[in-house]
């Protein structure tokens, strides 16, 4: 019977590797990205790299996503559920990281991660490496990013800046793109600014750190 099936598809993965591993396509590509920045928090590093090289379902309440993702210098394995209905959104639910890319897909029910004390962005000076990424000096495209976030900086700590020049920035693709900014807002005071700007144009505020220096290293946040 199909519940027979489905019982035994989901005690075998409980117990071993996933029965149905496919290569990764659009679909599952699409339901990685939502979960991205849950998972660069999850493992505390900035990823650039963002492939999903194969994955298996297995059918809940919903849907378990169990996925082998290409992260560049390393693999990691993500489970993401995908509740029942239209519009659901995908909910990370563990990770294992880093594994190898020969590593077969299993099921897990908990995170397994070796901490890598976090990914810089960069030092105090621009061009810094980290996690792949440079931070880089800042241009109009960074500026304009800035000042379409000013307002919503401004409400989060109910202040207002006569200056908020960006001094570097670094950038990571995700489902549109992430920006790390280092903002001048006067007074020998920096602002790190983390801000997303999604395919169809428009720019979120993410996460602010206020009180910085310009000597402090714009890092991963």
């Amino acid at each position: 019977s199909t519940w027979g099936t489905l019982v035994s598809t989901f005690m075998a993965a409980r117990v071993g590797a996933l029965a149905g591993v496919t290569p990764g396509d659009e679909t599952a590509q699409s339901i990685a990205f939502q979960c991205l920045n849950a998972i660069e928090e999850r493992i505390h590093t900035a990823i650039e790299t963002f492939h999903v090289k194969e994955y298996a379902k297995q059918l809940v309440a919903g849907t378990n996503y169990f996925m082998s993702i290409d992260v560049g210098s390393s693999f990691l394995h993500a489970r993401i559920y995908v509740p029942l209905g239209a519009g659901a959104h995908p909910q990370l639910h563990s990770v294992r990281f880093p594994v190898t890319e020969a590593e077969p897909l299993a099921y897990f029910d908990k995170d397994s991660i070796v901490a890598s004390g976090g990914a810089s962005l960069g030092g105090a000076t621009t061009g810094a490496t980290a996690g792949g990424m440079k931070s880089k000096p800042a241009d109009d495209m960074i500026q304009a990013v800035a000042v379409s976030v000013k307002e919503q900086v401004e409400s989060a700590l109910r202040t207002q800046y006569s200056e908020f020049e960006v001094f570097e920035y670094a950038s990571q693709a995700t489902a549109g793109y992430t920006y790390f900014m280092k903002i001048f807002v006067g007074e020998d005071e920096f602002l790190h600014v983390r801000a997303h700007k999604a395919f169809d144009g428009s720019v979120s505020l993410v996460r602010i750190y206020p009180g910085k220096t310009a000597a402090s290293p714009l890092e991963y946040f």
